[in-house]
């Protein structure tokens, strides 16, 4: 059996090298594309049958892994590890046209049915591992929900690793 981490981490890094290639030459979409197809080609080579269940593109007409599409080399073979796929392929195209720091590619994957299936919407999400499972609250405040983290943990709060990532509310 592989180790599906390591490929979800694979895919990523190639995702996030393919749009760094177009880093400062203005143009949003074309990273955004080379993110995009880069992520695709790779999903394809690992033994899964997935399906992004979550995505971007839909609402911006993007370029995009689409909510339903088939990825994985072992997509609808009987037996094969069926995973549901959160993606997206370059969170801050903008950013990475204009060569600013900060971009970056993001997939989540869990077994069938793990993920939420939220098409067209954005939420706010909090994401912790499993030690600290329960201890975060959305309505808290950011420093409570980093102390009860911490104490989780048993670590101090300067010792937590924390990615922020904002994306823009737009309606229809």
């Amino acid at each position: 059996m592989f180790d599906l981490s390591l490929e979800v981490l694979r895919v990523v890094e190639d995702a996030a090298i393919a749009s760094a290639r177009t880093m400062g030459m203005g143009d949003a979409k074309t990273a955004d594309h080379a993110a995009v197809e880069s992520m695709r080609q790779c999903l394809d080579t690992i033994a899964i049958d997935g399906t992004i269940v979550i995505g971007e593109g839909e609402r911006d007409a993007a370029p995009m892994l689409f909510i339903g599409e088939k990825v994985g080399a072992s997509k609808d073979q009987p037996g094969a590890l069926s995973v549901d796929i959160a993606v997206d392929p370059l969170e801050g195209t903008n950013l990475c046209a204009t060569g600013a720091g900060g971009a970056i590619t993001v997939l989540a994957a869990s077994e069938r049915g793990g993920l939420l299936h939220a098409p067209d919407c954005y939420m706010e999400k909090i994401v912790v591992g499993p030690a600290a499972k329960g201890a975060v609250d959305l309505d808290a405040p950011v420093k409570q929900n980093l102390k009860a983290i911490a104490r989780r943990l048993q670590r101090g709060v300067d010792d937590l690793v924390v990615v922020v990532s904002t994306v823009p509310v737009t309606s229809n």
